[in-house]
């Protein structure tokens, strides 16, 4: 063996290892990115689940307190003005009560899935991750949804009913409008305070154009009073 033969086999060797550890780094920034990954949306799953419980405790116990409270009012009062008041708001809040009850937030199926996704993610890796952040993906549109125009519409109707009865029926039109926009004030808060985490922790897409080519880039981000965080896939 020549000595430039004999140079050339250890410069192989420490190529090779220099590989082999680039590539067992790659692997293992990998596996930790996609356990950060399995984390935050674990934690967007069981917080929403939260959120959505204490929601719908807080709102369910509220609307049913109001309708007892006046449907009591209703039969001790001896004025007639204070009677159908008191009877316009009960049948207000037991609507309000029934689609609550009707009408669950999605977090707890949602939640479902995702411990179903986690649970039998086995050899699937990537697609099973893929499929939980869909999953999130899709609990993001149901939040939306519960906050657009179709979940107003019934709850319009129902407070115009109310402030027309009192405003028309017993000709009262000041009190009808105080009746109307006291309920849409509510439905509004009750709207407003829905869990909304999915929303905003759902991956959102940039497409960047490079010459010719088109760059698909995902980015997630995530703010907590102690933390932040912001991941990109490309």
């Amino acid at each position: 063996m020549t000595p430039i033969q004999h140079r050339r086999a250890p410069a192989r060797r420490v190529l090779l290892c220099a590989l082999l550890s680039f590539l067992v780094s790659l692997s293992t920034s990998a596996y930790a990115e996609d356990d950060a990954r399995w984390a935050e949306l674990r934690r967007v799953f069981e917080q929403g689940e939260q959120d959505a419980r204490r929601w719908s405790m807080g709102w369910t116990t509220a609307y049913g307190l109001y309708a007892a409270l006046n449907i009591a009012a209703a039969e001790d009062t001896d004025d007639s003005e204070e009677r159908l008041d008191a009877q316009v708001n009960a049948v207000k809040s037991t609507l309000a009560l029934a689609n609550i009850l009707m009408t669950p937030q999605p977090h707890f199926a949602a939640r479902e899935d995702f411990d179903d996704i986690y649970a039998n993610r086995g050899a699937a890796g990537h697609a099973a991750l893929a499929r939980a952040e869909a999953r999130r993906n899709a609990l993001a549109r149901q939040e939306q949804d519960r906050r657009g125009l179709s979940a107003r519409l019934g709850p319009f109707a129902v407070n115009l009913l109310a402030g027309l009865t009192i405003a028309l029926g017993d000709d009262r039109p000041g009190d009808g409008l105080i009746s109307f926009a006291s309920g849409m004030l509510v439905n509004e808060l009750a709207l407003r305070t829905q869990p909304d985490l999915a929303t905003r922790h759902q991956a959102q897409a940039l497409h960047l154009n490079i010459g010719d080519a088109v760059l698909k880039l995902e980015y997630e981000w995530s703010m907590m009073p102690n933390w932040a965080t912001l991941s990109l896939r490309f």
